[in-house]
């Protein structure tokens, strides 16, 4: 059985949120890398939301952190 999901979400003024709490995107990657090892062989879902005015290179920070980090369970979701 997998892990729950990791609930990733971007909003309008750029604040990346992790399962609802405020993460600075610097520290999404050790996070991940965590989650990573936690759950090696059976990884969790990443659910990925960003509000339509979210920049462009904050997404790309979060996509870069979590290709690092191993993550190959990604969903996009509204």
């Amino acid at each position: 059985m997998p892990p729950p999901p990791i609930e990733v979400r971007v909003d309008a003024g750029n604040q990346a949120y992790w399962n609802g709490q405020p993460i600075a995107v610097e520290t999404l990657e050790s996070r991940l890398q965590e989650q990573a090892h936690d759950h090696a062989g059976n990884l969790p879902t990443l659910r990925i939301a960003a509000d339509p005015d979210a920049h462009y290179d904050v997404m790309a920070k979060v996509l870069a952190a979590a290709n690092n980090a191993g993550m190959d369970r990604i969903a996009f979701v509204q």
